[in-house]
């Protein structure tokens, strides 16, 4: 069982505070009881059945990209349906926030771009035959392609919570909300709570490949989760925008 497995530092420590860019969780919708969130969680949709696909990071610092970028395609699933599923590009936010290949970035720079400017689909036949602008997902050292913000803006999430708490990160889910968060030098996508052995853990979505863990996912515990929350913050993804013809072309 891969529990509270560390990273490789590629996730930086916020530089802001909680609340300073968005609406704080705790703040705005009842925190749910915890004597609520065992039958809650039996009820609700698993968060991990719209995870199309498991990220790969290669040996880049974009974990922060990457795991913006999953919760950004969980939504979208959850709004529109599997079946208009569009796989994105986690360089096209990273090539925005990091200075380096393996420097790393803060999950709040990868929140405000994808908020403000969007994000490119992934470069594949598919997408490339649906949308003038691509890129891939790994290689620091390519450029955007000219033009990308006409059709990165028509991708993009404006609206999170920032979490200051494990039971407000725990109610985020409970409301069907991914949680992109960080600990341990590496940030991933929290998607489901569990209960195990009298304890509380979370399931996430990781970015070393689907050969990696439970098939690409792995589990934090309340204590790893709840010491770091202030150090890297931890945001809940509330809707996505994307523009007309993004579902007239599908």
């Amino acid at each position: 069982m891969n529990i509270n497995i560390p990273g490789r530092g590629d996730c930086l420590p916020r530089s802001d505070h909680c609340g300073d860019l968005f609406q704080v969780l705790e703040d705005a919708v009842p925190v749910i009881d915890r004597s609520e969130w065992e039958d809650r969680f039996q009820q609700l949709p698993d968060l991990a059945l719209l995870v199309r696909k498991i990220k790969n990071q290669g040996q880049e610092g974009s974990c922060a990209s990457n795991a913006t970028v999953q919760a950004y395609e969980i939504v979208l699933n959850q709004q529109f349906g599997l079946r208009q599923w569009v796989e994105f590009s986690a360089m096209s936010l990273y090539k925005r926030v990091g200075r380096t290949a393996g420097g790393g970035s803060m999950i709040s720079d990868n929140l405000q771009q994808l908020s403000q400017k969007g994000i490119l689909p992934l470069t594949t036949d598919a997408n490339q035959r649906r949308f003038p602008h691509t890129h891939p997902a790994t290689g620091f050292g390519r450029s955007l392609p000219s033009g990308w913000e006409a059709t990165a803006r028509k991708f993009r999430a404006p609206e999170w919570f920032d979490i200051r708490s494990f039971d407000g990160f725990m109610s985020a889910l409970l409301l069907g909300f991914p949680v992109v968060y960080g600990r341990a030098g590496h940030a991933i996508c929290g998607v489901r709570g569990e209960r195990r052995d009298g304890q509380w853990r979370v399931k996430y979505a990781n970015s070393w490949g689907a050969q990696w863990g439970d098939h690409g996912f792995g589990y934090d515990s309340e204590s790893f989760i709840s010491g770091a929350i202030s150090s890297y913050g931890a945001f809940a993804v509330r809707a996505v925008a994307v523009q007309s013809d993004f579902l007239e072309a599908a």
